[in-house]
């Protein structure tokens, strides 16, 4: 019998065992990645553990810094106060490569854009630990930084568990406040500051990096030097609020004409001998390295030049600079100012600008004693004129220049303006020295029956659009007969100079403002309108004042307020006459917001700010109990000097100061 084969398996293929296998390969890797992934959840834990220390130490530089600026430190370290620096808006101590040295009080303080270069040492630092590379300078990547508590006197542990691996560090850079309608001449300019602060984590390669903007509360504010009540104080306290921006209060002196008429000088006028100009004190470095302290003043008996001497010691003259240096000179009849320029890409130089007769003068002060002036060496003589050649003509006599710092604290630009009644600009560049900056026209000063109108008195600078604001006062009738004095018209103007779009303003361009009398104040009144760059933008606004009010100080600016004073001679003769204070909107030209704010009362003639006189007049208003006032606002009112009272509560015009404290913080991020 035949058997059929059968044809089904003969044996088991293993096949259940590479599934088993591939299923443990699968659990082993689902094992594997789960504890990798929590490992890697733990390093992210830790790393943001981390962070967090860093970003909160971070935090406390910041903290500091603003401690240190507004200079609250602990008496044990009085010694390291260093609140000159940041009173001085324009201070020097703000250099390009920042203070460096553990015993200099410079440290950390830097000029504008400083902060990315020591950022970018901070990489480099931070891949150089993540490479674990050893690193003897990491020490040296944080020198120009300054140490939590360095100058504050704070505490802050480190290097423990759950600490920072090292004290947080800060710097500070010193920026203009470009708020519209602020002061932005060298004298009147506040800043704003910087701070960039490097937190650590327990790991020192943990890095983070904060920055803000801290604006420092006003001394009015804080609680030291000028009193907000200044405000509402006499002119002349206002104008000593301004000093240094060089607003000059002139007294209103007397005079009689040799045929009898009676006329009196008028304030503001140059060839006013009785002009009271205050001496510069500045403290600078000589080129051959002695630090002196300079007192510069006026050439004596009204003769033409200054004289700076040793501050510490009058009797020693360090320099002159008079007409037998340069036929331009001319009497001092204006404040000095000094302020630093570029004298190369990265180098700056001190100078002191001096109006002369058609041509700006600025003085190296660093000029040791005995050398001899050496244009386009140690002086240089910028001319103003059309012609550019040497004048000593009445209508070529100049202001005293407003000028404008760059983010360096570098002038940037002068604006001057001259007897003939022209407002110039001058731009300053890198190369400036050799190739002298030619004038900008920017207005012409005429009455409206287009009389010229002399520019005599230093303009003051406000921030405008793409620009600024030049404000000044502008006199009709210098120069002219004693009856042509009498029935001229001051100005006082208001001139955009858009830097982008320059071009010369015409009076037409301009918004009128109107005076309007009431039975106790005066009203300003106009059209508002917005600074542009069209054909028919608005140029500026300007005011003409009743004849013979006369323009008799620099303007100053302050929180955006404008302030001027004016003096008119007594109807009777050469008497007191009659002062007034002029209180503004800098940008518009009219009265403060929701007041009948531009009130300006009579009072008899002020003694002159620099006199002794005039400062017991400051001193008695600053110390006055009557003007205590609450911090929230500053309170503007202008009084009678001779009751030495504030208005009623509800005719006080609240001025508001800008935030301080500070506006804003960002993360830098470092990768």
């Amino acid at each position: 019998m035949r058997r059929t084969p059968w044809h089904g398996s003969a044996r088991s293929g293993g096949i259940a065992l590479p599934i088993v296998l591939l299923m443990l390969m699968a659990a082993l890797l689902l094992g594997m990645t789960a504890a990798r992934l929590v490992q890697i959840d733990a390093q992210a834990a830790r790393n943001g553990w981390d962070r967090e220390i860093a970003f909160q130490a971070a935090e406390a530089a910041l903290i500091d810094a603003e401690r240190d600026i507004a200079g609250a430190v602990d008496q044990g370290r009085a010694a390291l106060f260093r609140a000159e620096p940041f009173a001085a808006d324009t201070s020097t101590v703000f250099l390009p490569g920042c203070g460096r040295g553990e015993s200099n009080r410079a440290l950390g303080l830097c000029q504008a854009s400083a902060w990315r270069g020591l950022v970018d040492v901070q990489v480099n630092a931070k891949l150089q630990d993540d490479a674990h590379e050893d690193d003897e300078n990491q020490d040296a990547a944080l020198a120009g930084w300054v140490s939590y508590g360095r100058f504050t006197g704070q505490h802050m542990p480190q290097g423990g568990a759950g600490l920072p691996a090292r004290l947080p560090r800060y710097i500070v850079e010193v920026l203009p406040d470009r708020t519209p309608g602020a002061a932005a001449d060298s004298g009147g300019l506040r800043s704003v500051h910087r701070i960039t602060a490097l937190g650590f984590g327990t790991r020192d390669s943990t890095r983070v990096v904060l920055q803000s903007l801290y604006r420092k509360p006003s001394p009015a504010l804080a609680g030291g030097g000028t009193s907000a009540a200044d405000l509402a104080a006499p002119d002349a306290v206002f104008a000593a609020m301004a000093d240094a921006a060089g607003a000059h209060a002139h007294a209103a002196p007397a005079s009689t004409e040799p045929d009898g008429e009676a006329a009196c000088a008028r304030p503001g006028d140059p060839d006013n001998p009785t002009s009271t100009v205050p001496p510069l004190r500045i403290d600078v470095t000589g080129s051959d390295g002695v630090q002196r302290r300079l007192l510069i003043t006026a050439a004596a008996d009204g003769a033409p030049g200054i004289v700076a001497r040793n501050a510490e010691h009058p009797d020693q003259v360090v320099f002159t600079f008079d007409a037998r240096d340069d036929p331009a000179v001319l009497p001092l009849r204006q404040p000095l100012s000094s302020a630093r320029w570029r004298v190369g890409s990265t180098a700056h130089r001190q100078f002191l600008a001096m109006p002369g007769a058609g041509h700006l003068f600025l003085l190296a002060l660093d000029q040791p004693p005995g050398q001899a002036w050496v244009a386009g060496r140690n002086y240089h003589k910028l001319a103003l004129t059309p012609d550019g050649a040497d004048t000593v003509s009445s209508e070529a006599a100049l202001s005293a220049p407003a000028l404008a710092p760059g983010n360096d604290g570098a002038i940037r630009h002068a604006y001057v303006g001259d007897a003939a009644g022209r407002l110039w600009r001058l731009d300053f560049d890198d190369g400036w020295q050799q190739r002298p900056p030619p004038p900008t026209p920017l207005f012409a000063a005429a009455d409206a029956q287009g009389r010229a109108q002399a520019v005599q008195l230093r303009p003051a600078l406000a921030f405008a659009a793409h620009g600024y604001l030049v404000l000044f006062g502008a006199a009709g009738g210098i120069g002219h007969s004693a009856a042509e004095d009498a029935a001229a018209t001051d100005t006082f103007y208001a001139i955009h100079d858009h830097l982008r779009q320059p071009g010369t303003a015409m009076r037409a361009q301009l918004a009128p403002r109107l005076l309007r009398e009431t039975a106790t104040a005066r009203q300003v009144l106009g059209a508002t309108f917005q600074y542009g760059l069209d054909a028919d933008a608005v140029r500026g606004w300007y005011l003409d004042l009743p004849v013979p009010e006369r323009i008799s100080s620099s303007p100053s600016i302050m929180n955006g307020v404008l302030s001027f004073q004016t003096w008119s001679p007594d109807p009777d003769g050469c008497g007191a006459g009659m002062t007034r204070r002029y209180l503004l909107e800098s940008l518009s030209g009219l009265q403060l917001a929701g007041h009948d704010a531009v009130r300006v009362l009579p009072s008899s003639s002020p003694a002159p700010l620099f006199s002794a006189q005039g400062q017991a007049q400051v001193h008695e208003a600053v110390s006055s109990k009557a003007f205590q006032l609450p911090p929230e606002s500053h309170s503007i009112s202008v009084i009678q000097e001779q009751e030495m009272q504030a208005e009623s509560a509800d005719q006080t015009d609240q001025i508001r100061e800008p935030p301080s404290g500070r506006l804003g913080w960002r993360e830098i991020i470092i990768q």
